[in-house]
C-alpha cells in the first residue's frame, strides 16, 4: 500500500532548566500491500501548517460478495489474545473514535483464532477496482489494549488474514499523556482521541529510533517505512516529534505555538480520531501520530 507523508519543517526550542526541545510537526505513517490503496502520496518540503487530507477516490459499486474473514490475534508478546472482540466494518463506518457500527461480528478463542459469521458487502462503500477483491474493515477491541482498525480484501468464501493481528496495552505514561491530548484538544472543541494500535506501535517504534541514533526528523528512518510491516494498516499519519524533551514539556510546546502552528494545528485537528504516542526516556525523545478520518475514506 502506498503511504502518505504530510510534513512542516518546523522548529520549536524550549529550554526549561538543561533540557531543550527540539519539534518537527507533520509527516509518517504507512500501510500494507494487502488492500488496495486509499489516497495517494502527499508530501513536499517547506512549512504546511494544515496539513491537508489527500481525497479518497471515489467508490464504486461492485457485485455483492458473500464473506468470511479468518485470522488470529496476539499480544506484543506473540501470546494469543483470547476473548478480543473482533468486527468487520464497512468502510463508511470505519472512520470513528469509538466501536464502530459492524455487519459482523465474533469473538478471539483461547488460541486468539477468530472466523466471522458469512457477511455480505451489499449496500456498503468498498474501494477496489473491477475484479479485484474489495476492502473491509477490520477492528479489534478488547479492554486494556489499543483498539486495532485494519483493512483487508474480501471476496466470495473465506478470506484467511495470514500475519497475527498484534493488539498492544498502552503504558500509564502513555495514558497520562492522552488525558493530556484530549485535555487540550477540549479548550478548541475537538472531539478526544482513542490509541489506534498500530499508530501506537508507530510512535514508539519512531521515539526509539530517533533516540538510538540521535536524530531529529520525519524523513530520516521515517515511520512509514516501519508502518508498512502491519498487516492491513491504513494509509497515513500526520506526526509531531519533541526531541531531547520530556512528553509534558513537547506538549507545552506544541500548545504554544496557537493559533497557526504545525504541531498545534496537528495536536488540535478536529478531523483526528486515532493517535499513538511514543515516549522515550533518557534521552528523552517523544513522538505523536495522528490518524483522521479522511486516512479511512
Amino acid at each position: 500500500m502506498e503511504f502518505q507523508m504530510r510534513q512542516s519543517v518546523l522548529a520549536v526550542a524550549f529550554l526549561a532548566a538543561t533540557a531543550a526541545l527540539t519539534a518537527c510537526g507533520g509527516g509518517g505513517g504507512g500501510g500494507s500491500t494487502l488492500p488496495p490503496a486509499i489516497g495517494a502520496p502527499g508530501g513536499g518540503t517547506g512549512a504546511s501548517p494544515t496539513p491537508t487530507p489527500t481525497a479518497a477516490p471515489t467508490a464504486t459499486p461492485r457485485p455483492v460478495t458473500q464473506s468470511v474473514m479468518r485470522g488470529q490475534v496476539v499480544d506484543s508478546s506473540g501470546a494469543p489474545v483470547s476473548g478480543a472482540t473482533v468486527l468487520v466494518v464497512p468502510l463508511e463506518n470505519l472512520g470513528v473514535n469509538t466501536t464502530p457500527q459492524a455487519i459482523a461480528s465474533t469473538t478471539t478463542a483461547s488460541d486468539g483464532s477468530f472466523t466471522t459469521p458469512t457477511f455480505s458487502t451489499a449496500g456498503h462503500t468498498t474501494v477496489g477496482q473491477s475484479g479485484v477483491l474489495e476492502t473491509m474493515g477490520l477492528v479489534v477491541v478488547t479492554q486494556g489494549y489499543a483498539s486495532l482498525h485494519a483493512y483487508f480484501p474480501v471476496g466470495a468464501g473465506t478470506y484467511t488474514i495470514t500475519q497475527p493481528l498484534p493488539i498492544t496495552q498502552p503504558t500509564s505514561t502513555e495514558q497520562q499523556w492522552l488525558t493530556q491530548v484530549n485535555a487540550d484538544r477540549a479548550t478548541v472543541g475537538a472531539q478526544p482521541l482513542i490509541f489506534d494500535d498500530y499508530a501506537l506501535l508507530a510512535a514508539r517504534w519512531k521515539a526509539q529510533d530517533m533516540a538510538t541514533h540521535a536524530y531529529c526528523s520525519h524523513t530520516t528512518d521515517p515511520t512509514g517505512a516501519y508502518y508498512i510491516t502491519f498487516p492491513g494498516a491504513i494509509a497515513g499519519t500526520n506526526e509531531n516529534l519533541g526531541c531531547l524533551s520530556t512528553w509534558q514539556l513537547a506538549e507545552q510546546a506544541f500548545m504554544a505555538e496557537a493559533p497557526s502552528g504545525g504541531h498545534y494545528l496537528n495536536l488540535t485537528n478536529t478531523a483526528n480520531i486515532w493517535v499513538g504516542l511514543g515516549v522515550v526516556i533518557n534521552p528523552d525523545y517523544v513522538t505523536q501520530e495522528f490518524m483522521t478520518s479522511a486516512n479511512v475514506i
